[in-house]
């Protein structure tokens, strides 16, 4: 992508995104110590799941990324390619 073409979405991505938290910001007001309280309940539920996406995002990666390098894949990931119905993982 050239420099140009970069920069103009760069700056107009950050344009929109401060616009969106100084018009949140207005209309929250000082009810804003609320809302956090209210995000704070549901902070450890989104970080698991974040994270559980993350590892299965580099689980199902990781194999094909080793193949193109010429590495092997661990025996453990062998074992679990396949149908999980057909063909289950054994950890032993």
């Amino acid at each position: 992508m050239p420099m140009s073409r970069f920069l103009l979405f760069t700056t107009l991505g950050s344009l929109v995104w401060t616009s969106a938290l100084t018009v949140g910001g207005m209309l929250l007001g000082l009810a804003w110590t609320q809302m956090i309280a209210f995000v704070e309940v549901y902070q450890h539920l989104v970080l698991v799941a974040v994270g559980i996406g993350l590892v299965s995002f580099v689980a199902m990666r990781l194999p094909g990324h080793l193949r193109r390098r010429g590495r092997s894949v661990p025996e453990w990931m062998r074992r679990c390619r396949g149908d999980a119905r057909t063909r289950p993982c054994s950890y032993k």
